[in-house]
């Protein structure tokens, strides 16, 4: 059985997945960026909310899922 277009429908999907996760962490970072602009006390609330929900996530058992976040 020839599974050629199997395995290029396979590399299509993961080169579009991965397309994907790098518009999405460029949105992040984008909407990072624009809260930072808001002032030390909005950045400060950002980072410490981002490090609690990291710690409750923990607490939790879940795994991270995103190579290179920031604890």
């Amino acid at each position: 059985m020839d599974i050629s277009d199997i395995k290029k429908a396979e590399k299509m999907l993961k080169e579009s997945y991965q397309k994907l996760q790098k518009i999405i962490n460029d949105v992040i970072n984008t909407l990072a960026s624009i809260v930072k602009t808001g002032g030390p006390y909005t950045s400060g609330h950002q980072k410490r909310v981002a490090s609690l929900a990291t710690a409750i996530s923990a607490e939790m058992g879940l795994k991270q899922r995103r190579a290179g976040c920031e604890r």
